[in-house]
C-alpha cells in the first residue's frame, strides 16, 4: 500500500489516538473485570485473605467451585467438536458443491488438528471463554519460502519457458555466445510452508474502542505484543518494517507496560534481562486493524498499521476484508463486546459464601480437636506443663486445677445449608451430580428416568456449545474457508485418520458455507443407537426380503451408531457405501476377466474327468484347487508349468 508522507503521517495520528482511547477503555472498564474474573477461577489465597482477613488468621482452605465449573463443561465440549459428532459442517451452497464441501472440511480438520494442536489450543481457548466470559484465537496465513540460485548456459527456447515458470525468477542475462546459448542467473523459489496459523491470544492483549456492540463492528481492534529489538532489526531486513521506522522505535521505546492480570499470574515479566545485550530489549508493539479515511475521500478503508514506540513500522490494506479475531463467550451479550454478567458473577457468590462456611467447620473441628485448656498457675507447676514433662507437678486436685473447654459442635443447620448452595448451583449452572455420576442416591433408579434426568441436565451445556459453533468456532470455519480459497495455490495430500485424501484446486472453490447440528444429549445419543440397533436387527432383514432396502441403508446405519458412539475412524470399521460399491464392481470385473467357469456337466470336451482335474489332464485337487474357474486353455498351460 503505497501513501504519501502526508497520508501515512494522517494514518500514524488516527491510529494513536485510538490505541490511547482503547488503552484508557481496557484500563477502566475492562481489566478490572477481568481481573477479578481471574481471581475467582484460581480461587487466590491472596484473594480471600484480603476478603476474609480475620477467617484466614486460622484458615486458608479455599473452594473452586467455577474452577470445577470450567474443567467439568471443558470435556464435553472438547469431546463435542473433536469427537465423532459433526458440529460444524462445511456444505455447498450448489448442489455440484457437496463434495467440496465434504474435502474442505477434512482439510481444515487436518490444519486445526496437525498443523497447529487445535485440540490444545481449542481446550484453552474455550478455559479463558467459560472462566473469563471472553476467549479469543487469531487465524493467519503463513507462507515462507527458499530462494536457491543457480547459474547455467541455456538455449533461448528454455528461457522463455523459465520466464513463464512463477516459481523461477530471472536474476541476469547475458549476450548469446556463437551458438545462440545465453547464462543465465536466476533463482528457484520453493515453498516451505503454505498453511494457516491459528494462535491463542489472551483477552488481556486485545484492545478496541469503546461503543462497539462487536469487535466486528469496533472501527478500530488491536492486539497487544511483547517483542524483542531483534525481531524488529529482522523484521525490517525482510522489507516488511520500514528500516528507519524501526530505528526509531527501539531508540524511543520504554519498558513494556504489562497488565495487572498477566503481572498476576506470571510475576517475573517485569524482571529484565536487556542489561548485557541491548537485542533483547522488549518492546510494545500494536498491531491494529482499523478503519480509516486514508486519502480523505468521505470514504474508510480497512488497513492493517503496526505502530511501537510511537512509529509506524508497517501499513497495508486489510486483504481479509474483516479482522481475524474470533470470540466466544457462554453468556453472549448482543450489545457489548464482554458481558458483564457471566459464570463468575454467579458462582462467585456461592464459592465465596462456602469458603466462608468451610473455613468456620474447619476451625470448629480443630478447636474440638486439641480443645483449650484453663490452668491455674497456682496449684501447677507452670515450667513442667510447658516443657511437656512426664510428671507435672501439681497442688492438690489436678481436676481442679486444669479445665478442659467442652466441645461445641457445629450447628445442625450447618450441612443443610451447604446442600442448599449445592442445589443452587446445579440450578444455576446446570453442573449437576447426575451428570458427573456422583448421585448413588437417586430416587429414580429406571433407565428411562435417569435418561430424562440426564437429558434435562444437558440442556444448559447444549446451549453453550451451540453458541460456540454459530458464533467464535463457526465464523472461525468460515474464515478458514476463505484463505484456503485464495492462498492455496497447487494441490494438497493430505493423511488423516490414517486415509490419504487427495484435494485439487477444484475441489476449493465452489461456494461453500457451514452447516451446525448439535445433538449433545447423552440421553438422545444412547436412544439413538438403540433405535438404530433396532433397525438393523428386526426392519433391515425384511426390508432386504422385500426388496425395498439395500446394503447402503445397513451400511449408513451402522455407520451412525459408530458416529454417534464417539468413534472419528469410521473407515477402519465399516466401509463407505461407495468404497463399498467400488469393491463391489471390481469383484464383478475379476470375474469377467476368469471367462467361463467350463461345460456345465463338469466333464471335458472327451468326456467325464476326475473330480478337481481341470480340462488339458491338469489334477487341481479338491474342489478344482488354484486352477478352479480357468478357462480350458489357461488351466493346461498352467498345468505344465506348476508340475500338475
Amino acid at each position: 500500500m503505497k501513501l504519501s508522507k502526508k497520508q501515512r503521517a494522517r494514518v500514524l495520528n488516527i491510529t494513536l489516538a485510538d490505541i490511547n482511547r482503547a488503552d484508557d477503555f481496557y484500563e477502566s472498564k475492562v481489566e478490572p473485570l477481568l481481573q477479578e474474573r481471574q481471581k475467582v477461577y484460581t480461587a487466590s489465597k491472596e484473594y480471600y485473605r484480603q476478603k476474609f482477613p480475620k477467617l484466614s488468621e486460622q484458615s486458608d482452605i479455599v473452594s473452586y467451585d467455577m474452577w470445577s465449573t470450567v474443567q467439568w463443561a471443558k470435556a464435553p465440549i472438547l469431546s463435542a467438536f473433536f469427537g465423532g459428532d459433526e458440529i460444524v459442517n462445511i456444505v455447498g451452497r450448489e448442489a455440484e458443491d457437496a463434495d467440496r464441501g465434504a474435502k474442505m472440511k477434512k482439510l481444515i480438520e487436518f490444519q486445526l488438528l496437525k498443523q497447529n494442536s487445535g485440540f490444545v489450543k481449542f481446550g484453552q481457548w474455550i478455559d479463558d471463554a467459560m472462566a473469563l466470559e471472553i476467549g479469543v484465537v487469531k487465524a493467519w496465513w503463513k507462507r515462507e519460502t527458499e530462494e536457491d540460485e543457480r547459474t547455467e548456459l541455456l538455449p533461448p527456447y528454455r528461457l522463455e519457458e523459465m520466464a513463464s515458470d512463477p516459481k523461477i525468477e530471472i536474476v541476469s542475462v547475458s549476450d548469446p555466445d556463437e551458438f545462440g546459448d545465453l547464462v543465465v542467473k536466476y533463482k528457484v523459489i520453493t515453498v516451505t510452508v503454505n498453511q494457516p496459523v491459528v494462535e491463542l491470544v489472551r483477552p488481556t492483549d486485545i484492545r478496541w474502542t469503546p461503543g462497539a456492540r462487536t469487535l466486528e463492528e469496533a472501527n478500530f481492534v488491536a492486539q497487544k505484543k511483547v517483542v524483542t529489538a531483534d525481531h524488529l532489526r529482522r523484521m525490517a531486513n525482510q522489507g516488511t518494517y520500514d528500516r528507519k521506522a524501526v530505528a526509531a522505535a527501539i531508540d524511543a521505546g520504554d519498558d513494556p507496560d504489562y497488565s495487572i492480570i498477566d503481572i498476576d499470574i506470571n510475576p517475573e515479566l517485569e524482571d529484565k534481562d536487556d542489561g548485557e545485550d541491548p537485542a533483547r530489549k522488549r518492546l510494545e508493539l500494536y498491531e491494529c486493524y482499523t478503519k480509516i479515511d486514508v486519502d480523505e475521500d468521505g470514504l474508510l478503508e480497512d488497513v492493517i498499521a503496526t505502530v511501537c514506540g510511537g512509529q509506524l513500522l508497517r501499513v497495508t490494506e486489510n486483504h481479509y476484508g474483516q479482522i481475524p479475531f474470533f470470540v466466544l463467550s457462554p453468556n453472549k451479550d448482543p450489545y457489548k463486546v464482554i458481558p458483564d454478567l457471566g459464570f463468575s458473577e454467579v458462582i462467585g457468590e456461592l464459592q465465596h459464601l462456602k469458603t466462608a462456611m468451610l473455613r468456620q467447620v474447619v476451625v470448629n473441628l480443630a478447636l474440638n480437636n486439641q480443645p483449650r485448656n484453663y490452668v491455674d498457675d497456682v496449684k501447677v507447676n507452670m515450667d513442667d506443663l510447658l516443657g511437656d514433662r512426664q510428671y507435672v507437678r501439681v497442688h492438690g486436685n489436678p481436676n481442679q486445677a486444669i479445665y478442659t473447654q467442652a466441645i461445641q459442635p457445629i450447628a445442625a443447620w450447618t450441612m443443610p445449608f451447604f446442600e442448599y448452595i449445592e442445589t443452587l448451583l446445579e440450578q444455576w449452572t446446570g453442573r449437576t451430580r447426575y451428570n458427573q455420576g456422583l448421585d448413588a442416591k437417586s430416587l429414580n433408579k429406571t433407565a428411562s428416568g435417569m435418561n430424562m434426568i440426564m437429558k434435562a441436565s444437558t440442556q444448559r451445556l447444549g446451549q453453550i456449545i451451540r453458541q460456540f459453533a454459530e458464533t467464535g468456532v463457526g465464523e472461525l470455519y468460515r474464515f478458514l474457508i476463505k484463505l484456503n480459497q485464495k492462498y492455496i495455490t497447487q494441490d494438497q495430500v493430505i493423511r488423516l485418520m490414517n486415509e490419504p485424501i487427495e484435494i485439487s484446486l477444484d475441489d476449493l472453490s465452489g461456494k461453500l458455507d457451514i452447516d451446525v447440528n448439535i445433538d449433545i444429549g447423552i440421553g438422545e445419543k444412547q436412544q439413538t443407537i438403540q433405535n438404530l440397533q433396532l433397525f438393523l436387527g428386526m426392519l433391515f432383514p425384511q426390508g432386504q426380503a422385500m426388496g425395498v432396502l439395500t446394503p447402503r441403508e445397513w451400511i449408513n446405519a451402522a455407520r451412525k451408531i459408530m458416529s454417534e458412539s464417539g468413534i472419528r475412524n469410521i473407515n477402519d470399521y465399516v466401509p463407505s457405501p461407495e468404497q463399498y460399491e467400488q469393491k463391489q464392481q471390481q469383484q464383478m470385473m475379476q470375474q469377467q476377466m476368469m471367462g467361463p467357469m467350463g461345460p456345465m456337466n463338469g466333464g471335458g470336451p472327451d468326456g467325464p474327468v476326475p473330480g478337481g482335474t481341470a480340462p488339458g489332464g491338469n489334477p487341481a485337487g479338491p474342489g478344482g484347487g488354484m486352477l478352479k474357474g480357468m478357462p480350458p486353455a489357461l488351466a493346461g498351460i498352467a498345468s505344465q508349468q506348476f508340475g500338475a
